[in-house]
């Protein structure tokens, strides 16, 4: 195993420690050693991803990525890796060859692990994984979208990866079926893990030191029944600037949905807004106490963009 490999898998995410910065706890090599992770190679191991797709995010059939597909992409240069214990397939990545930037990227397009198999750094060794067969078929820049009111993938993302973002696409798959997206637009940021640049070596080889929580720009208060809702959209301008969200937009959701649909579109509005005016965002913090998640952006020159933050 690897320096990057065993840095990042004692850095497991874990916001409930504390109500300052996001605490790390540590998970010792032998912890994690029966999980192994490697390539699919048989038929049994593509059909089980169907069935862990199902188990992971409660998609019904039609909404399922098939094994013939996962074949397919494995086949013709994407990447299917997956975590194994013992023989059991708890969890798995895929991605296939995309183009951006005039060059050939791979693009990531799923993650997933059993939820019982969860904050034992396991996501986070899929994507070291992915990140090296990905190196190793001369791919420089990784990408793939998220949610961006989904605070645990925006830590993960932005904390733990080093990823960037500086494209919003609005409801981007359209209505979605399973559990987790139902009843709310797909909207989603679009990441860029630059994948050898001294940016993302730096995430993974170290442990950033605790920063005092940054405070939203864009002020979100406390409605009457005690629902998080939306402030004050910040002027652009200032560089960096900081916008915080609700630390848990499934919980508001069950509670309001119509609050939730609010957060879609105060954050859809602001972050096109402050893509067009060459911003990016390059961080994100948890604050338990507030129940907010908190993105950093700054004002970067797309000319300068490799030099400055990568």
């Amino acid at each position: 195993m690897d320096r990057q490999a065993r840095v990042v898998q004692r850095a497991v995410f874990d916001c409930g420690l504390n109500n300052g910065p996001v605490a790390r706890r540590s998970v010792t090599i032998t912890q994690m050693a029966a999980i192994t992770y490697r390539r699919l190679n048989t038929l049994e191991e593509f059909f089980a991803c169907e069935t862990l797709q199902k188990d992971t995010w409660g998609f019904a059939d039609l909404s399922v990525v098939p094994a013939h597909l996962l074949i397919t992409f494995e086949k013709r240069g994407g990447i299917v890796v997956g975590a194994f214990d013992q023989v059991q397939l708890i969890g798995f990545v895929y991605g296939f060859v995309g183009f951006q930037y005039g060059m050939p990227t791979h693009n990531s397009v799923m993650s997933a692990v059993r939820p019982e198999y969860r904050n034992r750094g396991i996501a986070s060794q899929l994507k070291l994984a992915q990140r090296s067969q990905a190196l190793k078929q001369g791919f420089s820049l990784m990408t793939w979208t998220f949610d961006p009111l989904q605070s645990l993938n925006a830590y993960f993302n932005l904390s733990k990866l080093g990823v960037i973002v500086r494209e919003y696409f609005p409801n981007l798959y359209g209505t979605f079926r399973d559990e987790i997206n139902k009843h709310m637009p797909t909207d989603r940021f679009g990441v860029e893990w630059w994948l050898d640049r001294p940016r993302v070596k730096s995430y993974l080889e170290t442990t950033p030191a605790a920063q005092a929580l940054p405070v939203p720009d864009n002020g979100p208060q406390l409605g009457s029944e005690g629902l998080l809702l939306p402030g004050k959209p910040p002027p652009l301008g200032a560089s960096p600037l900081h916008f915080g969200i609700p630390l848990s937009i499934d919980e508001l959701k069950q509670k309001d949905l119509n609050a939730a649909m609010q957060w879609r579109h105060h954050v859809r509005d602001w972050f096109q807004a402050a893509f067009a005016a060459h911003y990016l965002v390059h961080d994100f913090a948890v604050d338990r106490q507030r129940k907010l998640g908190v993105y950093t952006l700054s004002q970067v020159d797309a000319s300068d963009l490799l030099n400055e933050v990568l």
